[in-house]
Order: C-alpha cells, then sequence, then structure tokens
C-alpha cells in the first residue's frame, strides 16, 4: 500500500475589517402581546364585590405587571363598572315588589327579564 499523498488547501482571502459604529444599535423594545379587556375588568369586578377597586387594579397590575399608569387607567375603568353596577342593582330593587301579589311580582318579573336582556344584548366596542 502506498501512503496517500497530502492534500492542499487553498487558502481564503482575508476580509478587510469593518469599522465599529460609534452607536451601537438599540435592542428591540418588546410590546406586551396581552390587553386587558373590558370583559376580563368586568368579570373581575363582578366575581368579587367584597374586594375594593383599588385592591382589584393592584392585584390586576400585579399579575400583569403594569406601569403607573396603565394601573390608573384600569383603576377608573373598574370605578365606572362598579358605578354602573350600583345603579342596576338599584334600579332593580325600586322595581321589586315587596308586599304585593303574585301579578306585580309575574309584572316584575318580565320587567327584570326584559332589562337584563337588553343590557346583554346590546353590542359593545368596549368587550372587543
Amino acid at each position: 500500500m502506498r501512503p496517500r499523498l497530502p492534500k492542499t488547501h487553498r487558502l481564503r482571502a482575508i476580509q478587510e475589517a469593518r469599522p465599529v459604529p460609534l452607536t451601537l444599535p438599540k435592542p428591540d423594545v418588546r410590546r406586551r402581546r396581552f390587553v386587558i379587556t373590558a370583559a376580563r375588568l368586568a368579570k373581575d369586578a363582578s366575581n368579587n364585590p367584597t374586594k375594593s377597586t383599588m385592591e382589584l387594579a393592584e392585584a390586576l397590575a400585579a399579575e400583569y405587571a403594569l406601569v403607573p399608569e396603565e394601573r390608573r387607567k384600569c383603576l377608573h375603568q373598574l370605578r365606572g363598572m362598579r358605578v354602573a353596577q350600583r345603579h342596576l342593582c338599584g334600579r332593580i330593587r325600586k322595581a321589586f315588589p315587596m308586599t304585593q301579589g303574585n301579578e306585580e311580582r309575574e309584572a316584575f318579573l318580565s320587567w327584570l327579564q326584559k332589562t337584563l336582556k337588553e343590557v346583554e344584548d346590546r353590542e359593545s366596542d368596549e368587550l372587543e
């Protein structure tokens, strides 16, 4: 057996070094992929009637790592939702017949059904 002949390698051409830029490129700013929707706020507000609005806003701020401006916006939206809840509950309480007979109660139940259906069926751009 004969030993193999050594192979010759081609030399690569050395490229000139590029000058270092004076300003470094800024890192990409990552945006959050989530949005706290009005539906989420409404759900939290209605599911936690014993928690204060401030406590709800603080819990959401901790969960989503909100900056103070976003937390304040969330707090204002929650306050508006709580006011709307109180208003609707007041309307229901005023319309509820405490001592009337069956006819008045049936009228109340039909009013309540109609009112709640109107509220639930309303198209809103807030919940999208």
